[in-house]
C-alpha cells in the first residue's frame, strides 16, 4: 500500500537549543542536523525518533535518535508515527527516497511539514516491514565490517609503504625532493559539481586553488 507519509505520522520540529547554552556533562544527548551535537539536562522524546535533516546542505539527510534525547529544530521529527508502521522499515524506506522534491530555497535549502505532503512511502503489512529491516541491518552490518577491513588494510599499506620508503615528510633516507611540475605533463581541476558536498565536517576536500607556489596551501580548504 502507498500513502502519504504525512498519513502515518506527524512532521514536528522543537525550539533549537542555541550551542552556548549546551551542557557538557548534560543528561540527555541532543541532535541536531547532523546528529549529536551535545548534551542537556532536559528531552523532548523519551523513544527513540526517525529524525529529517531540514534545514541547510544536508537536508533529507536521516538519523534515528537514541531515547531521551533532545532534538533540536534543524531536524525534524517523524512524532506520533502509526502503530502499524514500523519505525527502522520507515528509515530504510525514505533512505531510498529521493528528497529533492522537497527541499525548497536555494541560498538556504530547508524542508517543510508542507512540503513532506507531496512525499509517498510503500507501506507493507507489518510483519513484511520487521523482515525487511532485519534484513537491512544485516547487511548494514555487514557493509560496516567491509568498510573497517579496508581501513584496517589501509593503515597496512601506510605502514608498509613507510617502512619500505621512510616517512614522505621528514624523509628519513635521504630521497630526491623535486616539485610537482617536474613530475606531470597536465594538471587541471577535474569534473563541476562537488561544492553541494561540501561540509564542516569530515575529510579536508583539496581543489586545484590549493596548489600554489610549489606547495599545498590549506587556506581555502573546503
Amino acid at each position: 500500500m502507498r500513502v502519504k507519509l504525512t498519513s502515518i505520522c506527524t512532521p514536528k520540529q522543537y525550539k533549537t537549543i542555541s550551542k552556548k547554552d549546551l551542557i557538557e556533562d548534560g543528561e540527555f544527548v541532543v541532535y541536531g542536523a547532523n546528529g549529536i551535537i551535545g548534551r542537556a539536562n532536559h528531552y523532548t522524546h523519551s523513544d527513540s525518533m526517525l529524525l529529517i535533516t531540514c534545514r541547510g546542505a544536508t537536508c533529507g539527510q536521516l538519523n534515528i535518535s537514541e531515547p531521551y534525547s533532545y532534538i533540536n529544530g534543524n531536524a525534524m521529527t517523524l512524532d506520533d508515527l502509526d502503530k502499524n508502521v514500523d519505525l527502522k522499515y520507515l528509515y530504510y524506506q525514505l533512505l531510498g527516497n529521493n528528497f529533492n522534491n522537497v527541499i525548497t530555497g536555494s541560498a538556504q535549502p530547508q524542508i517543510t511539514k508542507v512540503s513532506l505532503e507531496k512525499l509517498y512511502v510503500n507501506v507493507p503489512p507489518l510483519s513484511k516491514q520487521k523482515t525487511i529491516a532485519k534484513t537491512l541491518d544485516k547487511a548494514k552490518e555487514l557493509i560496516e565490517l567491509r568498510k573497517a577491513s579496508i581501513e584496517k588494510l589501509d593503515e597496512l599499506s601506510k605502514s608498509v609503504f613507510i617502512d619500505m620508503f621512510g616517512d614522505p615528510v621528514e624523509n628519513p633516507m635521504g630521497w630526491e625532493v623535486v616539485q610537482i611540475k617536474e613530475v606531470i605533463t597536465f594538471l587541471t581541476s577535474g569534473s563541476r559539481g562537488w561544492a553541494k558536498y561540501y561540509s564542516d565536517e569530515g575529510e579536508v576536500f583539496i581543489r586545484i586553488q590549493n596548489v600554489k607556489n610549489g606547495s599545498i596551501s590549506f587556506l581555502k580548504k573546503q
